[in-house]
């Protein structure tokens, strides 16, 4: 019959100091908080929410489209498109400005008025500047007399003039032109000319430009226009 086997006491173990403990002497663990489960993902669109979606966007992009269309083509950065842009007077047709003067059409551009008008002349006036049209006929002066005529007629009341010289036309019709310049009461120095031309008939067109020396080039230019398409009835 075998020996049971035995079993010797030791004593309890000792900490590396030397000093023995408890089990109830032990530090305390510190608890961990608990992590959470993690959560369920978020569910996604419905096909049913997609199709709202995508049909509310394609509906925005048509309407937008109509929109565009209706308003017509952009003009920003185009200046020539503004409506405060007007053509200028010198670019405009100024035929509704005539008056006839006899057999003859005396034609000006925006900006002149009538002054005085009776059967055989028609003054225009535009500031400082005065641009008389005669239409008459003559027996047997010459366009070099009516010129001189005229200058004097218009010009009687300016002083410290200052006598231009006189040139003469040739050819089927009779022209001459002659100037002068001289201060007005208002201490305003006027520059005067006149051109005639004397068809065979005896017919006669005239022309007495009475201008401030400091004159625009471009109202210059206008009272050239005017001379020129009066005189021309005549000279052809």
């Amino acid at each position: 019959m075998s020996t049971p086997p035995t079993y010797e006491n030791y004593p309890p173990p000792t900490s590396s100091t030397g000093q023995s403990f408890d089990v109830d002497d032990r530090p305390a663990r510190t608890a961990l908080p608990a992590v959470p489960p993690p959560l369920p993902p978020a569910p996604g669109p419905s096909r049913r929410g997609l199709l709202r979606l995508f049909g509310g966007g394609v509906a925005a992009v048509a309407a937008l489209a109509i929109i565009s269309s209706n308003q017509g083509p952009s003009t920003v950065g185009e200046p020539g498109t503004w409506p405060s842009e007007v053509a200028t007077s010198d670019d405009k047709d100024y035929q509704d400005n005539e008056e006839e003067l006899g057999n003859y059409t005396v034609t000006w551009p925006d900006g002149w008025t009538v002054d005085d008008r009776t059967d055989v002349q028609l003054a225009l006036v535009r500031g400082e500047a005065t641009v008389i049209f005669r239409a008459y006929e003559t027996d047997d002066e010459t366009a070099e007399e009516e010129a001189k005529r005229l200058l004097a007629s218009h010009t009687a009341g300016l002083g410290k003039r200052q006598n231009g010289r006189t040139t003469i036309g040739s050819g089927s019709v009779d022209t001459a032109s002659t100037r002068l310049s001289g201060v007005r009461g208002d201490k305003v120095r006027i520059d005067a000319t006149v051109h005639v031309a004397i068809d065979i008939g005896g017919d006669a067109l005239a022309v007495i430009a009475l201008l401030p020396s400091d004159i625009s080039a471009g109202r210059a230019k206008q009272v050239s226009t005017m001379r020129t398409d009066f005189l021309e009835q005549v000279t052809g």
